[in-house]
Protein backbone atom coordinates (compact mmCIF):
# COMPACT_ATOMS: atom_id res chain seq x y z
CA UNK A 1 0.00 0.00 0.00
CA UNK A 2 1.24 3.61 -0.97
CA UNK A 3 -1.42 6.04 0.69
CA UNK A 4 -1.07 9.34 0.00
CA UNK A 5 -2.11 10.14 3.69
CA UNK A 6 -1.18 8.85 7.12
CA UNK A 7 -3.49 9.74 10.12
CA UNK A 8 -1.77 8.63 13.52
CA UNK A 9 -3.76 8.72 17.02
CA UNK A 10 -0.93 7.29 18.96
CA UNK A 11 -1.59 6.94 22.91
CA UNK A 12 -4.97 6.25 22.85
CA UNK A 13 -5.04 2.45 24.33
CA UNK A 14 -1.93 3.23 26.69
CA UNK A 15 -4.31 5.14 29.22
CA UNK A 16 -6.16 2.14 30.16
CA UNK A 17 -3.27 -0.07 30.03
CA UNK A 18 -1.46 2.31 32.53
CA UNK A 19 -4.84 2.38 34.60
CA UNK A 20 -4.69 -1.32 34.90
CA UNK A 21 -1.14 -1.56 35.89
CA UNK A 22 -0.17 -3.28 32.68
CA UNK A 23 1.55 -0.28 30.74
CA UNK A 24 5.60 -0.18 31.59
CA UNK A 25 6.74 2.34 28.81
CA UNK A 26 8.14 5.42 29.38
CA UNK A 27 7.62 9.07 27.59
CA UNK A 28 10.94 8.41 26.29
CA UNK A 29 10.16 4.96 24.91
CA UNK A 30 6.73 6.94 23.50
CA UNK A 31 8.75 10.12 22.03
CA UNK A 32 11.31 7.41 20.30
CA UNK A 33 8.74 4.86 18.76
CA UNK A 34 7.16 7.90 17.19
CA UNK A 35 9.89 9.31 15.81
CA UNK A 36 10.62 6.43 14.59
CA UNK A 37 7.26 5.82 12.92
CA UNK A 38 7.37 9.40 10.87
CA UNK A 39 10.93 8.74 9.95
CA UNK A 40 10.58 5.25 8.29
CA UNK A 41 6.92 6.22 6.71
CA UNK A 42 8.78 9.29 5.50
CA UNK A 43 11.39 7.61 4.30
CA UNK A 44 9.30 5.20 2.54
CA UNK A 45 6.75 7.91 1.16
CA UNK A 46 8.84 11.27 0.71
CA UNK A 47 5.23 12.93 -0.28
CA UNK A 48 3.24 11.50 2.53
CA UNK A 49 0.52 13.47 4.13
CA UNK A 50 0.50 12.96 8.14
CA UNK A 51 -2.32 14.00 10.11
CA UNK A 52 -1.37 13.49 13.73
CA UNK A 53 -4.81 13.16 16.14
CA UNK A 54 -4.63 14.60 19.55
CA UNK A 55 -5.48 11.31 21.81
CA UNK A 56 -8.27 11.39 24.08
CA UNK A 57 -9.97 8.44 26.69
CA UNK A 58 -13.29 8.37 27.18
CA UNK A 59 -15.43 7.33 30.35
CA UNK A 60 -15.66 3.62 29.44
CA UNK A 61 -14.79 0.23 30.54
CA UNK A 62 -11.25 0.30 32.46
CA UNK A 63 -11.19 4.30 32.14
CA UNK A 64 -13.05 6.02 35.10
CA UNK A 65 -13.22 9.75 36.43
CA UNK A 66 -10.43 8.82 38.51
Amino acid sequence: MKPALLSIMVGVNDIWHKMNGKYEWTAEDYRTGFTALIAESKKELPKLQIVVCEPFALRCGAVKDS
